[in-house]
């Protein structure tokens, strides 16, 4: 299981050397946020010189098949009806079908023309801008080569993930990096040891750096468990990780490890399934596909009511900020805001942890192994289509649901006790009546009321849905095999 610990670093030299070491390590990311934005470019050029050639050439072979679909008729009506056509008919008919055949052989030569062209061009650019990509992130002065390495890795994932991710559809903007983009670093040339009751980390630029352990007795013996793991691979792998500076000049590390996962003492039984439903008026949802146990996790009235106050004071503060005047910068005069931002960005990181801690707690209390989740961005739309809510209350809980946060942090939390977290299609899953499987429009007649009108029962609606999830086999791995955007992309 793969996954990240934050550790706040400070770094131990003399305060001279430490202003070196920090420039040494701003210059570097720099460079790299240079490079990524280059290189992204230069990606995103190659796709579409290549998209649009091959665009032409699609619109050729439909062209063609049109006009082979359309001799096929003629000739099968000539054969089929020969002797009850007229001759002049008959001459007609050949007549076009000459005329279809010709209008063919040209629509192939342009298509193997534009190949051709597509081939060259495709060369050509291979040749000078993906060469001169390469010698671009050349020129970059990384001071550290192997970076250079590790940016080609990050592109090549993130390219990937765009194209599949709706980047071909026109559906998502290319990744843009930000300057304080964390600075990618490998896992291999992290060395940690122990000095007294310190954590120390060797790295590269003979730079050395302190864990800052914290206070709390708890997440101090947690910590110092995971890091001595740590030491010589003894448990964990440390994969390659990222240095990023945060909102107090502070560096952190994103500490990346691989740690093993023991099956040996899970009790699942095999074939029960948990579906949990990410609902508007409960957050979380959840049920079994064999036996009745079911049970609601969190209050959406609770989630927002405290969200809602933190927005409003920031609201009010920044309407207040406006009318003050002098002081020592906008950094100063932020301060107070910056805060309330953070403490609301805490709240529901706590909030969403709690949520799905719990839901990992009642699998596994249950001895089920695997849990279904709809797939994400497909589920988050049938939210808005069947919604019933108010629409000012609607609007609301939109734009405060932090369903992909939620998610995320179930199926994170699954890994870690070998639970199998699986997508299914939400196609219907709020709609159909998991008793008998009847679809009638208007059966969910409220947001939290289902009335099925074939076996006249009454269920809550999230609980109707998450046994829907449950008993649910329609897995699917991206948006393109469900049958809900199929019918509702063009909505």
């Amino acid at each position: 299981m793969i996954t990240v610990r934050k550790l706040k670093l400070s770094i131990m030299a003399d305060e001279e050397l430490r202003i070196q070491q920090l420039k040494w390590i701003k210059d570097e990311q720099y460079n790299q946020y240079r490079a990524l934005n280059n290189g992204m470019a230069f990606l995103i050029a190659d796709h579409m010189l290549n998209t649009a050639e091959s665009t032409k050439i699609i619109y050729k072979n439909n062209e063609i098949n049109k006009k082979k679909k359309k001799i096929y008729y003629m000739e099968d009506k000539i054969k089929k009806e020969n002797n009850k056509l007229e001759e002049e008919k008959i001459l007609k008919f050949e007549s076009d079908i000459n005329k279809l055949k010709h209008e063919i052989k040209i629509l192939e030569n342009e298509k193997v023309e534009l190949e051709l062209e597509t081939k060259n061009l495709s060369e050509q650019f291979k040749n000078h801008y993906v060469e001169d990509m390469y010698t671009r992130l050349d020129e970059i002065p990384f001071q550290y080569k192997d970076n250079k390495s590790l940016v080609q890795n990050r592109l090549k994932k993130d390219f990937d993930f765009y194209l599949n991710n709706g980047g071909k559809r026109g559906e998502r903007k290319p990744t843009a990096y930000k300057r304080d983009y964390p600075l990618l670093i490998r896992g291999r040339l992290l060395n940690f040891y122990y000095n007294k009751d310190n954590v120390f980390i060797k790295w590269i630029a003979g730079i050395t750096f302190k864990v800052e352990l914290g206070n709390k007795i708890k997440n101090n013996i947690e910590l110092r468990h995971t890091l001595h793991q740590c030491m010589n691979n003894e448990k964990y792998k440390v994969c390659d990780s990222s240095l990023q500076f945060d909102n107090k000049n502070n560096i952190i590390l994103n500490l990346t490890i691989d740690i093993p996962i023991n099956t040996s003492e899970n009790n699942f039984i095999e074939g029960r399934v948990m579906g949990v439903d990410l609902g508007m008026k409960i957050p979380a949802y959840a049920s079994f596909n064999d036996v009745e146990y079911c049970r609601a996790f969190g209050d959406i009235e609770d989630f927002l009511r405290v969200r809602t106050q933190l927005q409003s004071r920031m609201r009010k503060l920044q309407m207040a900020l406006t009318l003050i005047k002098g002081g020592h910068g906008r950094g100063k005069k932020l301060q107070a805001l910056n805060r309330l931002k953070d403490k609301e960005k805490d709240f529901v990181n706590t909030y969403n942890h709690m949520i799905s801690k719990r839901i990992i707690e009642y699998s596994i209390k249950n001895c089920c192994g695997v849990i279904n989740l709809e797939y994400l961005s497909l589920a988050a739309r049938e939210k808005d289509l069947f919604l019933t809510l108010q629409p000012q209350k609607s609007n609301r809980i939109k734009r405060n649901w932090s369903y992909y946060d939620l998610q995320t942090k179930i199926e994170n939390k699954a890994k870690k006790y070998g639970i199998i977290v699986k997508k299914i299609d939400p196609y219907l899953t709020s709609q159909t009546c998991h008793i008998c499987g009847n679809y009638d429009e208007g059966q969910r007649i409220s947001q939290e009321q289902f009335e099925c009108k074939a076996c006249n029962r009454k269920f809550n609606a999230d609980y109707n849905a998450s046994k829907n999830i449950a008993l649910s086999t329609k897995y699917i791995n991206n948006i393109n095999e469900s049958e809900f955007f199929k019918r509702y992309k063009n909505n």
